[in-house]
């Protein structure tokens, strides 16, 4: 995936590096290695690119690119991720969900003990998410669940309907 931002475009590249492309003429202003990320997702937020993936997280200051932060491992991955209010809610990693600080990639909560989601959304004040309560990641019921963005509470759940072959968060 691609993102822009303040005249740079970001990529995750099958190499294994973190490209930042000027926007307008395509010349390469940095690019940082990844080690074990490739085709992560991308986004960026208070200009720090936040790459996750299931195999680890990377964080790197778009202005120059510096490594903020980098937690290799498949306990520290994520399958999908959204930011909101200065936080990147990541989702996918075994069993759970995290909320960290895209600065310096400090875990704020950590819901563990559920199927990591594979969509994630938040409206600033409730992150939700849709998985699976069996552990399949293809087949129905998925679940939709609401937690507390500040705390990771819990403040609702839905079951998924089995008769329904998609849900869209």
């Amino acid at each position: 995936p691609a993102r822009h931002h303040d005249g740079v475009v970001l990529a995750v590249n099958s190499d294994r590096h973190l490209y930042a492309l000027d926007a307008a003429d395509g010349t390469q202003r940095w690019r940082t290695a990844t080690e074990n990320i490739e085709f992560g997702h991308l986004l960026v937020t208070a200009g720090i690119a936040v790459v996750g993936h299931p195999s680890g997280r990377l964080g790197v200051r778009v202005a120059d690119g510096e490594t903020m932060f980098h937690e290799p491992g498949h306990g520290n991955g994520a399958r999908a991720q959204v930011s909101a209010s200065g936080t990147v809610f990541q989702s996918g990693f075994p069993n759970g969900i995290r909320a960290l600080d895209p600065t310096d990639g400090t875990v704020h909560w950590t819901v563990e003990n559920e199927m990591g989601g594979v969509e994630i959304a938040h409206d600033d004040n409730t992150v939700c998410i849709v998985w699976n309560p069996n552990y399949q990641f293809s087949a129905p019921p998925w679940a939709i669940a609401g937690y507390d963005a500040e705390s990771g509470e819990r403040l609702w759940y839905l079951d998924g309907d089995p008769d329904v072959t998609n849900h869209v968060l």
